[in-house]
């Protein structure tokens, strides 16, 4: 029987390996630095460049799901496990067995983290953060080339790690803080708006009233405002939410910092809400609806054309709607709001939707109409009781 030589094919799997070995240098050098810019932030309270206010990135990486037991970021682990894989690869040569073994808990351990914050994403928050799915597709790859250069009994190991993260995920779960991540009370006295100057949802005559900021072009915003009618019954019609549209896009509020826009159009949306319901004021919810609306493929914030021709076809007088949208209580209005906008915000609090009640305010990071709810209830008594 011919012998076949598999000294070649053995050859050119090490310098496979070896190849690849070389790869995962840059590759996690770049994702640590990315987890480390991502921490520093987190630590700070500073936002990331690109992630306004009320952006899918500043509500993922600012919320309650961004750390682990409320404190320490879920990026600090993030940085850990990279830094012990350098340790694996500038050490593969004197104890390879060892650091195979590390190196694939690991990249499972990162492979079990991205599909747990994947799915956080997707279905709990439903927005992303374009520098966490950053970071996980890199992490992903890295883990896909650590499973093909270590040799071994794999499997194992990468079970073992895709387990330390399930681990890591229950206890975030299990730690998760109360469902808000910024609140306070304001010093000085607040503008103040009434059921009779902006659209409200109840009854204009309860006698709680609390005061909703909210962006048009702000998914989390989207998703609080479906809640409100659930919220009104829950309360028995003892509070109205009064509706704020508040743009968040630097190109009219000026509490904004200069830079990409990712609000932009935001302020002409607001002032198209603010004309339809002074021009036909009964037909605003179905305007109010229409710009939140989901489409086939999802949510997506409307178009500044799309706004206006949808405007124009429900307040149905021309004369009306241009005088209601160019008239000087909108320019009130705006002034009003980004003053009330102004003296609820600092640090990390810059967030909305926002809730105002007399002197105190609160961003919600809340899931269910139910943790709304036990939110508001601390708001109002906080503030009756003072």
């Amino acid at each position: 029987m011919p012998q076949v030589n598999l000294w070649p094919i053995a050859f050119r799997l090490q310098v496979l390996r070896t190849g690849i070995k070389r790869l995962l240098v840059p590759l996690v050098l770049a994702a640590l630095a990315l987890c480390v810019w991502m921490m520093v932030h987190a630590l700070s309270g500073m936002s990331m460049p690109g992630c306004g206010t009320g952006s899918g990135c500043d509500s993922v990486m600012s919320g309650r799901w961004a750390y682990i037991a409320g404190l320490v970021p879920v990026s600090a682990l993030a940085v850990g496990a990279y830094l012990a894989l350098l340790l694996c690869l500038f050490s593969f040569k004197s104890d390879a067995r060892t650091a195979s073994r590390i190196m694939l808990v690991l990249g499972g351990a990162i492979i079990g983290m991205a599909l747990w914050f994947t799915a956080i994403q997707a279905f709990v928050l439903h927005t992303f953060c374009k520098y966490c799915m950053t970071a996980h597709a890199l992490g992903t790859v890295i883990a896909v080339l650590i499973i093909c250069s270590c040799t071994g009994h794999r499997w194992q190991w990468l079970a073992a790690g895709i387990g330390l993260a399930a681990l890591t995920a229950a206890v975030q779960y299990d730690t998760l803080p109360d469902a808000a991540y910024a609140e306070g009370a304001a010093q000085e006295p607040l503008p103040l708006f009434s059921a009779d100057q902006v659209p409200t949802v109840g009854s204009k005559d309860a006698p709680v009233q609390v005061e909703l900021m909210f962006d048009y072009r702000c998914s989390h915003c989207r998703s609080l405002h479906a809640m409100l009618p659930q919220l009104v019954d829950m309360f028995q019609s003892r509070v109205a939410f009064l509706l704020l549209p508040t743009p968040l896009s630097n190109a009219c509020n000026y509490y904004i910092p200069q830079g990409p826009d990712p609000f932009e159009g935001s302020c002409t949306l607001t002032r198209l809400a603010l004309a339809v319901w002074q021009a036909a004021p009964d037909r605003f919810p179905e305007y109010d609806g229409w710009l939140f609306q989901e489409g086939p493929d999802g949510w997506y914030p409307r178009t500044e054309s799309d706004a206006v021709i949808m405007a124009q076809q429900i307040v149905a007088d021309d004369d009306a709607f241009e005088s209601a949208y160019s008239n000087m209580w909108t320019m009130d209005y705006l002034t009003k709001v980004f003053e009330l906008f102004g003296r609820t915000t600092n640090g990390r609090s810059g967030g909305i939707p926002r809730f105002v009640y007399g002197q105190k305010w609160l961003v919600p990071d809340a899931d269910t109409p139910e943790a709304v709810y036990e939110l508001l209830e601390k708001l109002i008594n906080r503030n009756d009781e003072e």
